[in-house]
């Protein structure tokens, strides 16, 4: 099975009518991931629109292959079904679950949103909301990295700089704004280590705060300093 964000660059930009009723609608994308697991072709019964899949959640067999859980404890991939009458979605509407837009907003990737048939991307209104499907076949963990990772290597420059970094981190489905918050905290930590003084860092030496041998010059490299200089400090210090 492939991961959810494989199937996101798979579909983004184009259009699947996988049932082949009323075009590319936001239900295709649903079916896709669904035959995808394994799932015979299916109608959705009911009315027709795609609020059906919580209402028939059961009798469409959906629970083999979904866990419905609370939009607190949405992850990337999960998928979000609103209700008819909801105020970005008033024909009802299925997509994927990229990550929270705010307090009352999700960023969601389906089909026929913003009037787009094709696969996109945008902020949809909570408003409506009436289930979180959690798709169990999704092999999302171990290839998702953390924040604290990301930002890592933010400040390495793997992501790009400005718009473009922005850009990327979003279309990967990662949070921009809280990386970007650790990046700013790891760039003060550091600047606020190397605002110490050549005579503080000796004497931090000298106590053992830093280590010994070589793991010492490993980690003042690592944080930033030369070891010689502040080694020849200590020499003289400790004459």
């Amino acid at each position: 099975m492939i991961t959810a964000q494989e199937f996101r660059n798979q579909y983004l930009g184009k259009a699947i009518d996988v049932d082949g009723a009323y075009g590319a609608q936001c239900v295709d994308l649903f079916k896709q991931v669904c035959y995808l697991a394994g799932m015979k072709p299916f109608a959705l019964g009911g009315s027709g629109y795609a609020e059906e899949i919580v209402k028939r959640y059961q009798p469409l067999g959906l629970n083999a292959y979904f866990t419905l859980v609370s939009l607190s404890n949405a992850q990337y991939g999960d998928w979000i079904v609103w209700s008819k009458g909801s105020h970005d979605c008033p024909d009802s509407h299925v997509a994927m679950f990229i990550r929270m837009d705010g307090v009352n907003r999700v960023m969601a990737f389906g089909q026929n949103q913003f009037g787009k048939a094709y696969g996109n991307e945008g902020s949809i209104s909570t408003h409506g909301i009436i289930g979180v499907l959690h798709f169990k076949a999704w092999s999302i963990q171990s290839t998702r990295k953390t924040n604290e990772e990301l930002a890592q290597e933010v400040i390495e420059g793997l992501w790009g700089n400005g718009s473009e970094r922005k850009s990327r981190l979003i279309s990967a489905g990662y949070d921009y704004d809280a990386i970007q918050a650790i990046v700013n905290q790891k760039i003060n930590d550091n600047v606020s280590k190397l605002s110490k003084t050549i005579d503080q860092l000796a004497d931090e030496v000298i106590l053992g705060k830093w280590g010994n041998g070589k793991n010492r010059i490993s980690r003042l490299k690592k944080a930033g300093y030369s070891p010689s200089t502040i080694q020849i400090r200590v020499n003289q210090k400790l004459k």
